[in-house]
């Protein structure tokens, strides 16, 4: 047989089904004499037979007739399962052939698998008025499996695996179906009556070897359903996580009663499973264990390193969520085969809203004779179980009585299963507000360089407006926030689980305004993964990028200094995707390098080239590369390209307030004051979805330079030559959010500095309009003189209160301060000592000491300004004419 027959052909176009090459079932291969069918696969048939020899029951899949790539999948099965030996794998007796049929002989396990178990237990749960149809109904004296049963048959299924990766074989095709249940008094050596059942793992035909291709995926093989979205990447790397998905989609199954993506067809189920993003179980039922919701989570994350890294990080973890859901292993709370009860809420660990009987006196009337035994083992397991987690903990097992007596956990410990819990609390808050919301305006104002909404004149063009956004609730990501800082500093958890914790750490403090806290978690991850880990580095490198990029814009002191560690960042990205050859990083390195060889330079052209670089490459994540791209126009100084690649990022809705935050700035750098309106819009946008950022305070500080520009001659009224191209109720509205947000965090400097930006732009809106600007002047007094900025927002803070007291005391406003123009001159001094380069500092040093009469130490000043920057000498016209002559001529 070859792989291009006409069969092989026939079954890919799927105009021929394996079953239709198969001759009639044998009666007997080898010595093993065939009783029944028990099972049909894609290419073949699994019998039950018996074997004379040994007198006993055994499992023989056949392959019959069919071609050479099921030949060749056949063959790699039979090697497989030899290489594994495993109470929980199904043992190779035997193989051999028969003319053209191919066979092997398999430890026999009963006809009973999960997949039965599942169906019968999809009615049982109370559903929400939305969930979809649960499960098909059990069929008469279906087996209903408790929910201990389940994670104690999870946990085997685990330890299977694990035995097999250790063995370097993925299985890749995990589900129901594949995991075969027998009850465990069958296979009791004793008399203990003890019940429950064991697991073993069968099916091992699309098993791949981790030293087969690099672990690629190779063609796409499986069951969709329960397929990783690595695996339907022909090229994606398959590992110890794939398996781990497709058990995340088992328990999800078992807790939602459906599956947790499916679709019509294949390419949309696709599609769905490479977004990663599902519902909760909780969405579909009432009551379920946190904890189990959580692993489940956990488990079906879309990037391979966030799920669990091993089988035995799963096992360990259903371990403990069995002890936190009261779930004894070997609870005998599940149906029988042949028992003709039927399942109530109570069997499968949730709990009723009936008025059935209680769940111990049905329990009291199926208990065999062996109650005595029964209860022994059970205390027996207890004691086994406080040892175990005496171990876990690095606590004592010995001591005083008071120390060996007492279950309450140190207060600075945190149970593994409340980790768990903060870890999937973080990811859901991602998934529903950061990543799954949508963006209330994704496209820019069409003609941002108009004049919007300036008056009467133009009073039917249209206007900008704000937006309404109700923000996400961050109190909820505060308190995992808080559970997760608890893990860090808990060194009696796991260390994977401890890295697990950093990196979600890391995120939420991100996403709470908090970067530079992110940044140091990032690194606590970095330290903490047992392998150099390339997401953590990534996550680290994207923190220190986005306050990069603010640097670079705003012109902070230490702008290049943090360009050089974001280079380094972005360089240590590519040095750990390069070495990690096990893994899909093939996008991550590309982009990393790019990255770091731009910011290594750090010039207009450098960050150009590396944002025409980055359009051709493919990231796990297309936001990511939309919003880097428009982060490198925006360095290069490329406004409408980084304007078009921000609005690209929004439409995928990630990262809505950097990129809201980044597209305000690169529309107010491409059209200045006149652009003011539709980029204070896209600010406020990234404001309210989140006012704990600094991102979206940038555009103030923008905004604030050119105040500079403009006081105090425009606060006189009837002044109009330069007014601002906004109306009254829009920055009303602006000024109302900024207010909000100041209630929300108080105390930071770049929100009031961005009240008072707002203020003083309403009262030049005033003054265009003839309108006196007293007390917005005085607002903005009251705002800056109460703040003490630290870097980087001292400089403007000190020059917008001086000019804000100068402006008041020059229109007569009461501020509360005795000697107004003396602190106006203080302020002014030390912006001055700030930047000396500044000419705009010394300009106004200028104003204020010729309004308190030095006229000497005002003309030092302006000479200074006029030598910084000559253009000033028109701008300050006759004034500065009469002081110089004044000086020169007593």
């Amino acid at each position: 047989m070859v792989g291009d027959s006409l069969a092989d052909r026939l079954l890919a176009a799927g105009l021929l089904r394996a079953k239709d090459v198969l001759p009639a079932a044998p009666r007997r291969l080898g010595r093993y004499r065939i009783e029944q069918p028990i099972g049909e696969g894609a290419f073949g048939c699994v019998y039950r037979a018996f074997d004379p020899r040994l007198q006993r029951h055994v499992a023989v899949k056949v392959l019959r007739g069919t071609t050479s790539r099921h030949l060749a999948r056949f063959q790699r099965e039979m090697q497989v399962l030899a290489r594994l030996q495993h109470p929980n794998i199904v043992t190779v007796f035997d193989a051999g052939t028969d003319g053209d049929c191919v066979w092997f002989v398999m430890e026999y396990w009963g006809e009973l698998s999960l997949e039965q178990c599942f169906w019968s237990a999809g009615g049982t749960f109370p559903l929400r008025d939305r969930a979809p149809a649960p499960d098909p109904t059990p069929p008469p004296n279906a087996t209903i499996l408790s929910t201990a049963e389940l994670i104690d048959v999870l946990i085997q299924v685990c330890d299977a695996c694990e035995a097999a990766h250790r063995a370097g074989v993925i299985h890749r095709d995990l589900k129901p179906a594949n995991i075969l249940l027998r009850p465990q008094a069958e296979t009791a050596d004793d008399d203990s009556g003890q019940l429950g059942y064991r697991a073993a793992v069968a099916d091992f035909g699309v098993a791949r070897l981790l030293d087969d291709e690099g672990a690629t995926s190779g063609s796409i093989a499986g069951t969709p359903q329960y397929m990783a979205p690595e695996q339907f990447d022909p090229h994606g790397r398959v590992g110890p996580p794939t398996d781990v998905y497709a058990m995340g989609v088992i328990l999800y199954r078992f807790l939602a009663g459906r599956l947790p993506f499916d679709a019509p067809d294949l390419e949309r189920l696709a599609a769905s499973i490479r977004s990663g993003d599902c519902s909760p179980p909780s969405t579909f039922r009432r009551g379920l264990p946190p904890a189990l919701e959580a692993i489940a989570l956990q488990a079906l994350r879309r990037d391979p390193s966030e799920r669990f890294p091993t089988a035995a990080a799963l096992a360990t973890a259903l371990q403990h969520a069995r002890r936190r859901c009261g779930a004894s292993p070997s609870a005998p709370d599940g149906n029988r085969p042949g028992t003709k009860e039927p399942p109530t809420e109570a069997t499968v660990g949730i709990p009723s809203t009936g008025t059935q009987p209680p769940p111990d006196a049905e329990r009291g009337r199926r208990l065999p004779k062996r109650t005595g035994w029964l209860v022994a083992c059970l205390l027996i397991g207890a004691l086994l179980a406080a040892v175990t987690v005496s171990r876990i903990t690095d606590r004592p097992a010995g001591g005083n009585a008071a120390e060996t007596t007492s279950d309450t956990p140190s207060p600075d410990d945190i149970p593994l299963g409340e980790v768990l819990d903060a870890i999937a609390a973080v990811q859901r808050w991602e998934t529903e507000f950061y990543k799954g919301r949508p963006s209330a305006r994704t496209d820019p104002a069409t003609a941002s360089d108009r004049r919007i909404g300036t008056g009467p004149s133009d009073a039917d063009s249209p206007a900008i407006r704000v937006m309404e956004i109700d923000p996400p609730p961050y109190d909820e990501l505060a308190h995992a926030a808080d559970r997760l800082q608890r893990a860090l500093e808990d060194a009696g958890l796991p260390r994977d689980v401890r890295h697990r914790a950093a990196r979600a750490l890391g995120r939420a403090q991100l996403w709470s305004g908090r970067p530079d806290e992110a940044i140091a978690t990032f690194e606590q991850a970095v330290e903490l993964a047992e392998r150099p880990c390339v997401e953590c580095l990534w996550d680290r490198a994207m923190a220190r990028w986005e306050q990069t990029v603010l640097a670079r814009m705003l012109d902070w002191p230490d702008r290049n200094d943090r360009m050089r560690r974001s280079a380094a960042d972005w360089a240590a990205v590519r040095h750990a995707a390069a070495a990690d050859e096990g893994r899909a990083q093939d996008g991550l390195l590309a982009a990393a390098s790019v990255l770091a060889d731009a910011a290594a330079i750090a010039d207009r052209a450098a960050f150009a080239d590396a944002a025409v670089r980055l359009e051709t490459m493919e990231l796990p994540d297309r936001a990511d590369r939309d919003r880097l791209q428009a982060d490198l126009w925006l360095c290069g100084e490329h406004w409408s390209q980084a304007i078009q690649a921000y609005t690209h990022a929004l439409q995928q809705r990630q990262w809505s307030v950097a990129c809201y935050a980044g597209r305000s700035i690169a529309l107010y750098r491409r059209g200045g004051v006149p652009a003011a309106a539709p980029a204070l819009a896209d600010a406020v946008a990234a404001v309210q979805f989140n006012p704990r950022a600094m991102a979206p305070y940038a555009v103030f500080h923008l905004l604030t330079r050119r105040l500079i520009e403009r006081l105090p001659d425009d606060l006189r009224r009837g002044a109009s030559t330069r007014g601002t191209p906004v109306d009254v109720q829009f920055v009303h509205d602006v000024r109302r959010i900024l207010d909000n947000a100041a209630r929300i965090v108080p105390d930071r400097s770049d929100v009031a500095l961005a009240q008072a930006a707002a203020t003083l732009l309403c009262a030049l809106t005033r003054v265009r309009r003839g309108e006196e600007p007293s007390t917005e002047v005085g607002r903005a007094v009251e705002l800056l003189t109460r703040t003490d900025a630290p870097a980087p927002h001292a400089f403007e803070a000190d020059m917008l209160a001086g000019m804000a007291l100068l402006s008041a005391a020059r229109l007569g406003v009461e501020t509360g301060i005795p000697r107004p123009l003396e602190e106006a001159r203080n302020r002014l001094q030390a912006a001055a000592a700030l930047r000396p380069d500044a000419a705009e500092a010394q300009l106004w040093l200028g104003f204020a000491l010729l309004h308190l009469g030095e006229r000497d130490r005002a003309r030092d000043a302006w000479q200074r300004a006029i030598e910084l920057q000559p253009a000033l000498a028109d701008q300050l016209g006759p004034r500065w004419q009469r002081l110089r002559d004044r000086n020169t001529n007593p």
